[in-house]
């Protein structure tokens, strides 16, 4: 009978320390979807930013056009401008 409840109590320790490496990796798994998620924002960030400065390079090179064929350079390159001080501080 003693073998037993040592037996038991043995296994009652091992269910604990699965349980504490359980709830480890639960927790790093979180850790890991939140830098995901933190990483998946900040790449829509740059995106967005990148494509702002994509549209105020193309006004820009639109606005050169414009210029050779007779009209002001100066407004379209105005754009892109504040979108480098805006980003690049």
């Amino acid at each position: 009978m003693e073998k037993k409840t040592e037996l038991m109590q043995k296994s009652g320790r091992s269910l604990e320390e699965i349980l504490e490496r359980i709830n480890e990796v639960s927790m790093q798994v979180n850790q890991v979807a939140m830098a995901a998620e933190e990483q998946t924002a900040t790449t829509g960030e740059e995106t967005g930013t990148i494509q702002q400065m994509n549209d105020a390079v193309n006004s820009t090179a639109q606005g050169a056009e414009e210029g050779r064929a007779g009209r002001g350079a100066a407004e379209p390159r105005q754009p892109f401008q504040a979108v480098v001080q805006r980003e690049c501080p």
